[in-house]
């Protein structure tokens, strides 16, 4: 079972950890509109220079993700309530 903090960091926060993390990191803000298609080239370049394996879906992988934390925050209530 994965647990999710109920309050989600934003992708802003995000990068602003991992600059901190990795002071030498370069960040590119790619908007979705060029992430599919380029997504789409690379997926072809793939299967050209490697037929017979999976390729990878950059787009997918940078997708946003939506999570329901309701229920989450439910929970840690609970649990908290539980452990006073």
């Amino acid at each position: 079972m994965n647990v999710l903090d109920p309050v989600l960091p934003t992708k802003r926060d995000m990068v602003c950890r991992l600059r901190t993390a990795n002071p030498g990191l370069s960040v590119v803000w790619l908007p979705t509109l060029l992430l599919i298609p380029m997504s789409w080239a690379a997926i072809v370049l793939q299967k050209l220079l490697r037929p017979g394996k999976p390729a990878i879906n950059v787009a997918k992988v940078f997708a946003k993700q939506r999570y329901e934390t309701a229920r989450i925050a439910e929970l840690a209530s609970r649990v908290g309530k539980q452990l006073r």
